[in-house]
Parts: structure tokens; sequence; C-alpha cells
């Protein structure tokens, strides 16, 4: 590999893996290096026994939302993915002890929880008309004044609507599952822009539905990057990145240089900016900028291959009595009493993810982001079964061919990453909007990208967007012309 490329992009995730579609669509010679034998990242996709099982686990926006909006600016719609949306999905909720049952279409299950609700004492007629006034708010508001709300917690902007435990709750939830922080720390300009974008495309919501799992998202990009020329090497590790005189100068890859004036890492920014370059080529000040980033919350994912179709629920949640007690507990490292729980029936939504007349169930739950072997998880793993397989599910656990689980010490090794978290840099106050972190680094040639650097979305969604927000600000400062050649892009860094 003694080849001079114009673009390096190490990491095949959502981020990395749409840098290289953007770059080789503009004709730029672009590298990707992926370490693992698989591609995605934490969007990946793994086999056993027959199941197809994510790493994480991605409810985006479909062809509606980055995503697509990708696949569209390098002129490859017919890429993008075929998803099981929103409209189609059955839901399972268990809020505050009250189980919850519907459909969209079949609304009986809901029908029999209002009373419920109405009678539990979280909840009443008298919180109608702010939780109303919430949703309008939320779904009419101007960009410009959501940006009003960025460095506010969410819960004071919640607080003007509706005390209400149970809709605190319920929207902490959401949040802790979205952003990795809950309410008294997630930006309330984030939440708006984020939920205002899946309020107003609620029915393209969705999960991929190609018989590959999450990690469509991904190689759908990948297809893309190739379509172009890109060279896409899996069990190949980005080692190092070469820095002379304050600009990249390449990467080595096998203790070989590979030169490229530009690199795009999807690595994290502190794993690329202390581990892959160094930091003794960055400023003290910027250093102490990364020192003091938040980063989201850890999870467990049990995932259930079970012997028959045992529930037909497609996404579900399980939000616990003295939800933010027991959440402020997860996230402290604490073993709470009860737990959060997302429930995602994956074959439910494409049944090639499971052997015929087989069930694959995904199951994932907050905990504290640590260092890999700070935390023993085993606890928390047999915590999160026992709530799953004795009070949410009875009778499951006699259908159980296998249950895997990924924890956040599996999360840290498998990508590199300092941390176990489940997202990335957090959706904080201070986090949000004009500080965001930076897709440029102080050095020449060298941007990040990823959960880590991305705004506006959720997850794989910030990850795609930071692709195209960098894109973007290079197209704008003219440092990646529309047609590359290695001298041209040198140039133009000069």
């Amino acid at each position: 590999m003694n080849e001079k490329y114009d673009v390096i992009v190490i990491g095949s995730g959502c981020g990395g893996a749409a840098s290289a579609a953007l770059s080789s669509y503009r004709g730029l010679k672009t590298l990707l290096l992926e370490k693992n034998k698989f591609f995605g990242g934490r969007a990946a996709t793994f086999e056993k026994d027959g199941f197809k099982m994510d790493h994480g686990h991605i409810i985006s926006r479909s062809q509606k939302g980055p995503h697509g909006e990708l696949l569209r600016l390098v002129k490859c719609k017919d890429l993008i993915p075929e998803f099981f949306t929103f409209r189609k999905m059955r839901f399972y909720g268990h809020f505050m002890g009250m189980p919850i049952d519907c459909t969209r279409m079949k609304t009986s299950g809901m029908a029999q929880a209002i009373p419920r609700i109405f009678t539990s004492g979280y909840f009443s007629i008298m919180d109608i008309p702010g939780v109303l006034q919430l949703g309008s708010q939320i779904f009419i508001m101007k960009e410009e004044e959501a940006r009003k709300w960025d460095q506010i917690p969410l819960e004071e902007f919640l607080g003007k609507y509706t005390g209400s435990e149970f809709v605190h709750s319920v929207v902490g939830g959401l949040t802790a599952a979205s952003f990795g922080v809950i309410n008294d720390e997630v930006s309330a300009g984030e939440f708006i822009r984020t939920f205002q974008a899946i309020l107003r495309e609620g029915n393209n919501v969705g999960y991929p539905a190609t018989g590959e799992g999450v990690d469509a998202i991904p190689n759908s990009f990948l297809r893309a990057a190739a379509r172009y020329g890109a060279k896409v090497e899996a069990k190949t590790a980005g080692e190092r990145i070469v820095v002379e005189d304050g600009r990249v100068k390449g990467v080595y890859v096998k203790g070989e240089l590979i030169e490229s004036p530009v690199v795009i890492s999807n690595a994290g920014i502190k794993e690329t900016t202390y581990e892959l370059v160094g930091k003794e080529y960055f400023e003290k000040k910027f250093i102490g900028y990364l020192e003091n980033l938040k980063y989201g919350y850890g999870g467990i994912s049990l995932k259930y291959a079970l012997d028959k179709q045992f529930t037909n629920l497609s996404f579900g949640f399980k939000i616990p009595k003295n939800f933010k007690r027991n959440m402020r507990n997860a996230l402290d490292g604490k073993l709470p009493e009860e737990s959060s729980i997302m429930l995602v029936g994956t074959s439910n939504m494409d049944p090639r993810l499971a052997p015929p007349g087989k069930q694959l169930l995904l199951a994932i739950s907050p905990g504290p982001v640590a260092e890999p072997g700070g935390i023993d998880w085993d606890p928390w793993v047999q915590s999160l079964r026992r709530q799953i397989e004795q009070e949410l599910f009875p009778g499951i656990s006699k259908h159980i061919i296998f249950c895997e689980a990924t924890t956040p010490d599996i999360v840290a090794k498998q990508n590199s990453r300092f941390l176990g978290d489940a997202i990335g840099v957090a959706q904080s106050i201070d986090q949000v909007g004009e500080n965001t972190p930076p897709c440029i680094s102080p050095i020449k040639g060298l941007y990040y990208v990823g959960a880590d650097v991305g705004s506006k979305g959720i997850a794989s969604e910030m990850a795609t967007q930071s692709a195209i927000d960098l894109f973007g600000q290079l197209d704008s400062r003219r440092l990646l012309p529309a047609k590359g050649s290695l001298e041209l892009i040198t140039a133009s860094l000069l």
C-alpha cells in the first residue's frame, strides 16, 4: 500500500463511511481504513447461529433524515435502504407499572391504557392543556427561537408547560435513550430541534429492512463510495497519523506510511487526538478543552435468540417508577432498583434477521460511562435479565436459545474507545449549538467526524450529519475542489 491518496478516512461508522462517499463523489482519490473485520462501528451487525444481531440500534428518519440526504447528495438515491417504518410498528410500553400495548392502526390498547394513566396519580386531565401546548410549541418553533434554548436544561423548558411526573418521566426516557443525559442536563434547544424533525416526519421513522440489520446504513454509504472508486479496506488499522510542520502528511498502515494531505477520522475526537496523532502536536488549550468534554451514558444490550415467535412488538419502552432517581443512580454507577429499558423486535420488522420460526429481541438499558474494567457488569446484566424475563415477558426463559450481552467494556474494545459510551459526546447544555465539538482540528488537513462532533439528531444521524456538515465547511472554504488531485488539495491547504 505505497500509493498516495487525496483523502484517507479512518473508521467505517456512519460518519466515516459517509465521508468516504462524499470524498470519492468529488473525484478525490479516497482510502477508507477499518481495523475490524466488519464495517459500521457502533452501527454494525454480526451473525451467530443464523441470527443477525446489531451491536447497537438505530431508529432513524429513514430516507427523510441525514442517511437519505447523504445518498441524495452523492447522487446514489437508488442505494437508500428500504425501511420498516413507524406506521407499521407494533408498540409496547410499560410506564411506571402500567402496560400499554397498541398499534397505530389499532387503538384499543391505548384506549385501555388511558384510564390507568388517569387513575395512576401521575397524570390528570388538568395536565392535558399543557401537554398539548408543549407539543405544538415543539412542532412550530423556528430555528432561531430554538437556539435561545441551547444552554437551558430541558427540565426548565418542560416546566413551562407541565409539572406532571408522568410526562417528565416519559420525556426523560426518550432523552436518556437519545442524548445520553437526562432532562436536567440535556439541552432544551437540541431536544426541540431533534424531536421537531421526528414529529414532522414521524411516519418515516423506521428500521432498515434489507436483511442486513442496522449496518445496512453504513454499508449503503460504502457502496456509494465504491461506486466512485474509493478503496475500502477491512482488518486494516490506521496505526498513526503523521503530522509535520502543523499539517497532516499521511497515515502509517502496517508499518508503512501512506501519504495523504487530508485525514478524516471517525475514531473519536479524543482517541484521534491523543493516540493516533499525539497530544504533543496540539496546544494545551485544545487538550484542556477535550479533557472537559462530557460523554453520554454507557449501555447494556441483550440480544435474545428465541426458539419461537414469542412477542409481536416492534418497539417498546419500560420507564420505571421513580424514574429520575433510578436513572440518576444508573448514570452514577449505582445499580438501580428498576431499569429504564428500550425494547426492539428486530426480526418482527425484518424476518430475515432470524431463522424461520425463530425470533430476535433486543433490549437496551443505560449505565454509567466508565473506563474498561472499572465496573463489574455481571450484576447489571443479571438485574436486566430478571426484569425482562420475570416482569416484562413472563415465560420467555424457556424459549431462549441464547442471550448475548454487550457491555460498555465490549463496546470500548470493539471501537477502540477510551470509554464504553453508547453514543459519544453528550448533547448537554454546554456541548451543543455553537459549542458542539469541532469537526475541523487545529492541525491542517485533520478532520473529525462521528457522533462526538455531530449535532441535530440522534446517534447515527448525528454521525452522518457530521460528515455532511464537515464537507459543507470544506466546500465553503474551497479546501476540496470538485475534482481533486493531490497537488490541488495540498496547495489549497497551504
